[in-house]
């Protein structure tokens, strides 16, 4: 005759206790944002594909109607030494950042929607520190730039591309 098993009440209530506890932490580190939601990780795609799109469409057919006809007017790897110029010059928190020399680049060195295309896709999505400890989520550029400069800054940033015909405005 095989014996029965009987089910520990108390390994069931434990389970249930686990179950509910993974729910519940999950749900407040969402509510924090130390995870992120499906809503933002859905926001979050939708606006990498609007930059990817954009690039590509810069790329692929340059508007002669802005300066140097839309084609990029640097050296590929300069955009890569560029955005890495920007991320150490507003990487670290606004004691130590250098927002001008970083305005500068943008503001002297980007003629064209070419160009600041090359510049997005060279930097990507990078982490900003406040004395040394991360801060939030990786930012892309436009995200760096708006939150580090100056309402000022990104006015005169914004005036000058429209000057040059560009579309793109932070």
């Amino acid at each position: 005759m095989a014996q029965k098993k009987e089910l520990d009440i108390n390994l069931l209530i434990y389970a249930g206790l686990a179950v509910g506890g993974y729910f519940a932490i999950t749900n407040i580190l969402k509510n924090l944002g130390f995870i992120k939601s499906d809503e933002q990780k859905r926001a979050e795609d939708l606006v990498n594909q609007g930059r990817q799109k954009f690039i590509d469409e810069v790329q692929k057919k340059p508007d002669p109607k802005q300066t140097s006809k839309g084609l990029p007017t640097k050296q590929e790897g300069l955009y890569a030494i560029m955005a890495n110029q920007i991320y150490d010059y507003l990487k670290r928190s606004a004691i130590d950042d250098n927002k001008k020399a970083a305005f500068e680049i943008l503001y002297v060195k980007v003629l064209n929607d070419a160009d600041i295309a090359k510049l997005i896709k060279y930097f990507g999505l990078r982490q900003e520190f406040a004395f040394g400890v991360p801060m939030g989520q990786p930012k892309d550029l436009n995200q760096f730039v708006t939150s580090n400069l100056s309402k000022k800054q990104i006015e005169a940033l914004n005036e000058t591309y429209s000057r040059y015909k560009m579309r793109f405005r932070f």
